[in-house]
């Protein structure tokens, strides 16, 4: 149960109605009283700086400090709670059809993609597992989050351009007429900077492991930093390769 609560504080794209759900739930009647019925009183979503999302991030922070420090308070609830919520049918279904590429079928560009999307798979394992440690803090926490939300996209952005049921542009393309070396050059730094700062946040994570003792967590981390790093290098030969000059 705190898993479910401390996932929704750690994530940067986190839901309002999420977590006005959450608070229904695990709230006590008295502080129901007081702050429901202003919770659900928000028609649509809102931006994440509206005092009415504020205050619920924070009424969900104390509810998260007294499940860690009255765990037993939330049994009843916990015993009720329906099993985990499985991965939704889309999500399965990609992973399904990743699992079945034949990969000697492939052009060279759709095997560098699917190269791409194989990597993905064993750093979003590590951080699954290390998001799984109840002594995370919540800066912790929320650094592997982002890490995870950014993998996520980059391996939902890169099936949907593999399987051709999505165009994937650059988010910050917008330059009309552009040709494809212009759309490539800037998808890479996109990349690019995705990637130098997961490092960064990665190398964070290895020092708050040394400082805990935490081996483990610090033998992952280091293992994604070796990947990250790998996938730094060879971005930035790609964009090197595109920025030499033609030959005519």
């Amino acid at each position: 149960m705190i898993k479910q609560v401390q996932n929704w504080l750690g994530d940067k794209k986190r839901n309002y109605a999420d977590g006005v759900v959450l608070f229904e739930k695990l709230a006590s009647d008295e502080i129901k009283k007081k702050y429901l019925t202003y919770f659900k009183d928000v028609k649509e979503e809102i931006a994440a700086f509206d005092m009415h999302f504020t205050m619920l991030v924070n009424k969900i922070a104390a509810i998260e400090a007294k499940m860690k420090s009255n765990p037993d308070a939330f049994k009843t609830i916990a015993a009720t709670e329906p099993a985990a919520k499985n991965p939704s049918e889309d999500e399965v279904s990609m992973d399904v059809a990743i699992s079945k590429v034949d990969v000697s079928t492939l052009t060279d560009d759709k095997k560098a993609t699917y190269s791409r999307i194989q990597e993905i798979v064993p750093l979003m394992a590590s951080i699954h597992a290390e998001l799984d440690d109840d002594t995370l803090t919540d800066d912790e926490r929320k650094d592997l989050a982002e890490q995870l939300t950014d993998l996520s996209d980059e391996k939902k952005s890169l099936w949907a351009e593999f399987d051709g049921t999505a165009i994937v542009e650059p988010t910050n393309e917008d330059v009309e007429g552009a040709n494809d070396s212009t759309v490539q050059s800037v998808y890479l730094q996109n990349r690019l900077n995705r990637v130098t700062e997961n490092i960064k946040r990665t190398n964070l994570s290895i020092d708050n492991a040394v400082t805990a003792g935490k081996k483990n967590l610090e033998t992952n981390a280091r293992s994604r930093l070796t990947m990250y790093e790998a996938d730094k290098a060879n971005i930035e030969q790609e964009i090197a390769a595109l920025n030499e000059p033609k030959q005519i």
